[in-house]
């Protein structure tokens, strides 16, 4: 509790909402659910009309899921949640019923989630701050410092984008890398992380085809559960704006596939169109069919095996089988994941062993790595680390000042300099990066490399207190 009311919330439930992951989501990803969850719920409301029984049973659910939403303190899923409210509304109240039954079950409505809230009040208007927490800051500066990346990375490829998926894989050396700056793997919104990823033209694509079915929804005015289908894919959208998720999960996508299933089902018959098609374009077509599907086949068990192998090397080093775990990593292709692995058992079996050919091979797998992702600044640190190893301690001081210069406020790189330094006897700078890496982590101070610092070299440890002295002062 003491590191909850650190950040900003008191003793109340809000304060537990990021231990909140119901069936393993993240609070803001199941937020998503709960709206589109709405959007059923309203289009089934509106084909079960006629039944009482049905429409008590919906009314139930609906009060629970919105009552969820509340609870999960997220202003972007309130704001969603406002704008669902509103046009629901006024769909409610311009449907056949009485105007004496429309008002009571509003009222009733209101009542029950004014009634769910009341002990929670406090929390809900805090949530809907943009500062008053730390968490919220934090939130805010993170938005802020993911925009500026996303805008860096977009001018690199700013036709085609970087590829689905790997919105946090290009930001990382913008962000992740830098302990100062607050970051989440997930996009602000989904604008940027359509322009990362799919650039002009898949944001182009992407929002004819939202923008299609939205318009196509309020066209269908005949039928009033077209309205609830626009009124979700709007909902969405807005919560999108707040926090991407839609093209990170693919449930959130099955579900709104789910609601256009429900709304197509109200067709009995549909027009279909023949095509003939002579014996040749028959043949064209089928060996098309073919190609496809052995290659989609192709793929997956490749990816199935790279993946067993993968995880039984993973599961043998946990066991301390070097021996078995390099056996089932040979197995895999050499892409990017399995090669850094394969760099991993080398070096855990030169550690072992004090082998000289792993340390090597270690290497060699590294430098394939680099060539396929040379942004990985994480690759180029392991690789100072395994030249040094090796007694080339001037490649590896030229790639860690490469990586301070590029990544100055980052604690690990600060503390690799200083043991590269401190090995050299260059006793100035290696003080420098130790007092700049316990500035940014002061918990070094807890572990073995400090204290065997202090004792080895007076140096050092003369120079560190006198920086933690004028610290305090």
């Amino acid at each position: 509790m003491e590191n909850l009311s650190n950040v900003g919330w008191d003793n109340n439930v809000s304060g537990f909402k990021f231990l909140y992951r119901p069936l393993g989501y993240l609070n803001n990803v199941w937020n998503t659910f709960s709206i589109v969850y709405l959007g059923i719920l309203g289009l089934c409301g509106w084909y079960c009309r006629d039944s009482r029984a049905w429409l008590i049973f919906l009314y139930v659910a609906l009060i629970l899921v919105i009552i969820n939403i509340l609870f999960s303190f997220s202003r972007g899923a309130n704001l969603a949640l406002s704008v669902f409210l509103l046009g629901s509304t006024i769909l409610f109240f311009c449907c056949k019923m009485s105007l004496r039954k429309k008002i009571g079950l509003f009222i009733l409505t209101l009542s029950i989630i004014a009634f769910a809230l009341i002990p929670y009040y406090e929390d809900v208007l805090k949530s809907m701050h943009w500062g008053e927490t730390v968490s919220q800051q934090r939130s805010v500066s993170g938005r802020i410092a993911s925009l500026y990346a996303a805008w860096t990375v977009f001018k690199e490829k700013p036709v085609i984008g970087f590829g689905s998926g790997n919105y946090s894989l290009v930001v990382d050396s913008l962000l992740f890398e830098k302990e100062n700056v607050a970051f989440t793997n997930f996009a602000p919104n989904i604008l940027v992380q359509l322009g990362v990823e799919k650039g002009i033209t898949g944001f182009l694509i992407f929002g004819l085809f939202m923008g299609y079915f939205f318009w196509y929804f309020i066209k269908e005015k005949k039928n009033g559960g077209s309205y609830f289908i626009a009124l979700t894919i709007l909902a969405v959208g807005i919560k999108e704006m707040t926090f991407s998720s839609f093209l990170e999960c693919e449930g959130i996508r099955v579900l709104l596939i789910t609601l256009l299933a429900i709304w197509q089902n109200r067709y009995i018959s549909c027009r279909y169109m023949v095509i003939s098609a002579g014996p040749k374009l028959r043949s064209i077509a089928v060996l098309s069919l073919v190609i496809l599907c052995s290659f989609v086949t192709v793929f997956i068990v490749r990816h199935n095996r790279n993946e067993y192998f993968n995880y039984k090397c993973l599961e043998n080093i946990n066991l301390s089988r070097l021996d078995s775990a390099s056996f089932y990593i040979s197995k895999t292709h050499e892409n990017l994941p399995y090669l850094i692995n394969r760099s991993t058992v080398n070096w855990l079996q030169y550690n072992d062993s004090k082998d000289k050919k792993y340390l090597e091979s270690s290497i060699q797998y590294l430098r394939e790595a680099i060539s396929i992702n040379p942004k990985d600044v994480m690759l180029h640190y392991n690789m100072s680390v395994l030249l040094e190893c090796i007694g080339r301690r001037d490649s590896a001081q030229n790639i860690s000042r490469r990586l301070l210069e590029k990544c100055p406020d980052n604690a690990l790189f600060c503390i690799g300099a200083f043991n590269l330094e401190y090995k050299s006897g260059e006793m100035e700078r290696a003080v420098s990066h130790l007092t700049h890496a316990i500035k940014l982590s002061p918990k070094i101070l807890e572990t073995d490399l400090w204290k065997q610092c202090a004792l080895d070299n007076s140096y050092v440890k003369k120079n560190v207190i006198d920086f933690l002295i004028k610290g305090a002062d």
